[in-house]
């Protein structure tokens, strides 16, 4: 969807296996994380894992307060 109205490319991750992927990310790439909670570790820490190599890090999650909001 995202793609299709901002026409830009996009690649879809699954938070468990975004750390094995060593993907190529620099400060003009966004990542967006969605999750239920805000506090699954395994998006928590591809979070942490974008923001070490310079990512901007987007979150959509359900609950008002969490962890993902820092």
């Amino acid at each position: 969807m995202i793609e299709s109205i901002a026409r830009i490319p996009v690649e879809v991750e699954i938070a468990s296996e975004f750390r094995y992927r060593n993907a190529i990310m620099d400060k003009n790439t966004v990542v967006m994380a969605i999750s239920q909670s805000g506090e699954t570790a395994d998006t928590l820490a591809a979070m942490e894992e974008a923001r070490g190599k310079g990512a901007i890090v987007w979150s959509i999650v359900n609950p008002s307060v969490h962890k993902q909001c820092v």
